[in-house]
């Protein structure tokens, strides 16, 4: 494994889980607004689990659902011959698991403050719930957007616990950095764990500016 493969693979996780997370977050909270959705306070609560339970049981449970003999796993195994465990598919998934809170509390907040009349001028073009979704809400909670996509972007980045129990720490293929941290401190190799902490801080860092940004920016819209 070369220095650079644990920096690299963690910000392509990061990113196809944050695309996954917008996409997935954004209809949910769309939909959620605008229908009456039967027992939508479990719903939300399920969506919002990942925020206070553990990293680790986060882990556990994808482990049972899609590892070789979990529930979902066992389907795709016997049918697909494919098993997501320990591969950066795993490390995609428990990204994704884990920021998708946060930009569905960003997307859901961000759409229920659209006044009702920009979508009343809409429908008055078009009925077509993407079309409402494309041309109003997004663009008028686009700040909140960004800062949603921002954070859950920079939570993928850091994600250890769950990575770490249903992707593992194989050399080339899911070392990410916060699991390369563990190993060379593991190792007594410190500088270089130094080194991957520093490159973890400045960018994450540099992400909650984007936050900031967009905060002020939406309070100044």
């Amino acid at each position: 494994m070369t220095f650079m493969e644990p920096i690299v693979l963690s910000v392509f996780v990061a990113a196809a889980a944050s695309v996954i997370v917008y996409v997935s977050a954004v209809s949910f909270a769309f939909f959620f607004i605008r229908e009456a959705i039967p027992l939508k306070w479990l719903w939300e609560t399920l969506f919002m689990l990942p925020i206070v339970l553990s990293p680790t049981v986060i882990g556990f449970l994808l482990v049972k659902l899609f590892g070789r003999t979990g529930v979902v796993g066992t389907f795709l195994y016997e049918w697909f011959h494919i098993s997501p465990m320990f591969t950066i598919t795993a490390a995609v998934m428990a990204a994704s698991v884990v920021a998708f809170p946060l930009m569905y509390q960003a997307a859901k907040a961000g759409f229920q403050a659209v006044p009702e009349s920009y979508v009343e001028v809409t429908k008055q073009y078009t009925n077509n719930p993407i079309d409402v979704l494309r041309y109003t809400y997004i663009p008028s909670a686009r700040y909140g957007l960004i800062a949603g996509y921002t954070l859950s972007f920079a939570r993928g980045l850091g994600e250890f616990g769950a990575t770490f129990m249903f992707a593992g720490n194989i050399p080339g293929v899911t070392v990410t950095m916060p699991t390369a941290v563990y190993t060379a401190f593991e190792k007594g190799e410190d500088t270089t764990a130094w080194i991957y902490v520093t490159i973890s801080i400045v960018i994450s860092a540099l992400f909650l500016y984007v936050v900031t940004y967009a905060e002020k920016r939406k309070h100044a819209a």
